[in-house]
């Protein structure tokens, strides 16, 4: 099998990331989005791109803690950079879940380069990248609930009893999963 120049293959990723970007852009309304952005309040636009920082950087560390305790180390801009790939693909593709994947087979990926060239290949690789980003995400999703229960509770009082319903069920989940090997 012939293998691309490494620089024609960045061409290729770049080209093929660019058409991607231009049919999401078609798609989705491209200029009645920049329309609506035009029309937006700067003020409430540059609070939200201020509460979107700090909340990635502190996701990318929450994930990096969740690793830690699974015995491996992800660094800080790595672990940064991948948050907001994974941000990216799940906002842009269906089922919000290509970027956790993309997540777990990045890094399942250097694990198992790293642990082959230690000779150390047990617990490494895609299961525990795996259990890394279900964790970290199942710890966010509780804290999302947590927090948005008192805010249920002022709206409606039925929703708040929901919403605490389902806080116990990820505690539950998020309990019995690592004690069962999940």
């Amino acid at each position: 099998m012939t293998r691309l120049h490494p620089r024609l293959l960045f061409f290729l990723k770049v080209l093929i990331c660019l058409l991607l970007l231009g049919f999401v852009w078609q798609v989705a309304g491209g200029p009645e989005i920049l329309k609506a952005l035009g029309d937006a309040d700067p003020v409430w636009l540059a609070a939200g791109f201020a509460l979107i920082l700090p909340q990635t950087v502190l996701s990318a560390i929450r994930w990096r803690l969740v690793a830690a305790r699974l015995g491996v180390t992800i660094g800080a801009s790595a672990a940064i950079s991948e948050y907001y790939i994974a941000i990216f693909l799940n906002q842009v593709l269906p089922g919000g879940v290509a970027g956790d994947i993309t997540r777990v087979t990045r890094h399942g990926s250097a694990l198992r380069k790293n642990a082959s060239a230690r000779k150390d290949t047990e617990g490494r690789g895609y299961g525990v990248a795996a259990k890394a980003v279900v964790y970290e995400r199942t710890a966010g999703q509780i804290a999302m609930v947590a927090l948005s229960i008192p805010g249920l509770g002022l709206w409606k009082a039925e929703a708040a009893w929901v919403a605490a319903g389902m806080l116990c069920a990820l505690v539950a989940l998020a309990v019995l999963a690592p004690a069962k090997g999940w």
